[in-house]
């Protein structure tokens, strides 16, 4: 004799994205006091959204996440490959004062804009090249005593695995212009979501 199935694929991840946006809210508003007098408050909350969210896709929907190798505490550039939203949480759960560079379109999405601002995130205008890097270069030499980890997608979107999409000038010249290591990051998840 078995167990009542499992419900529908489908079923289950509706439900997992539900849970996700609603766990989003639910952490913001309870660390939005925290948040409000310190930029702590910002990080911890997203710190305990990505564990959510990591322990949730194992148990709605059977994506057991690991992370390999030992993620850089210091001043880095981290350079990741990017293959969907889960690497978004996997990336930034595994960095203590991780910061993104990020499509400025994201400022304004409930929630997600304000945590990234006040976290010290970098947004850019993707769609004006030269400009966009002009501007990074400038968001980081202005925020360059923030501590952390600088994140940036290289080649400027999420790409579906085995696709090749040409990397932008963007990330050689943060390299150049912050004068600390650049850590590669390389993310499976575009197999399973």
């Amino acid at each position: 004799m078995t167990g009542p199935a499992a419900p529908p694929r489908p079923i289950r991840a509706a439900a997992f994205l539900v849970a996700v946006y609603g766990g989003m809210t639910l952490y913001a508003l309870a660390y939005l006091p925290w948040t409000l007098v310190s930029r702590d408050g910002a990080f911890a909350a997203a710190h305990a959204w990505c564990r959510f969210v990591r322990r949730l896709a194992r148990v709605l929907i059977g994506i057991e996440t690991e992370v390999r190798g030992t993620p850089p505490s210091g001043q880095v550039l981290v350079a990741a490959k990017h293959q969907s939203f889960l690497d978004i949480i996997l990336i930034y759960g595994a960095l203590p004062r991780g910061r993104f560079i990020m499509k400025r379109e994201l400022v304004w999405a409930p929630v997600i804009g304000q945590y990234a601002l006040r976290m010290g995130c970098i947004p850019v205008d993707r769609g004006r090249r030269g400009q966009a890097v002009r501007r990074m270069l400038a968001e980081v030499r202005a925020g360059r005593s923030e501590p952390g980890q600088l994140i940036i997608y290289p080649q400027g979107t999420r790409v579906a695995p085995e696709a090749r999409l040409p990397y932008k000038p963007g990330t050689a010249a943060l390299y150049a212009e912050m004068g600390t290591d650049c850590v590669p990051v390389a993310c499976n998840v575009g197999l399973f979501w």
